[in-house]
């Protein structure tokens, strides 16, 4: 499954999903963000001063293999972002 350019499936975006469809596409794809923000963060917290999406991809892919390199390097800046906003390294996964 793969969805182009953003984790937000929409009607206007993909009208040959159906709603469970788009509901269902829209549900994984908040998963595999929160996964990769996680990530992100642990990946910080452990050390590694800049995460970087081969040291990512292991993860998000293990569990979502869809994601493309385009979606895996929107999770990895989103994910450092959300990181350094919360405070970085220093806090807790």
């Amino acid at each position: 499954m793969a969805i182009a350019n953003h984790c937000e499936a929409s009607q206007t975006c993909h009208p040959y999903l159906g709603a469970a469809e788009l509901e269902e596409s829209n549900t994984e794809c908040q998963g595999a963000m929160r996964l990769a923000y996680e990530a992100v963060h642990v990946l910080l917290r452990d050390g590694l001063a800049q995460p970087t999406a081969e040291a990512l991809a292991p993860v998000v892919r293990g569990k979502d293999p869809w994601v493309n390199d385009e979606n895996l390097l929107r999770l990895l800046r989103q994910g450092a972002y959300y990181a350094a906003k919360a405070g970085g390294h220093g806090r807790e996964a």
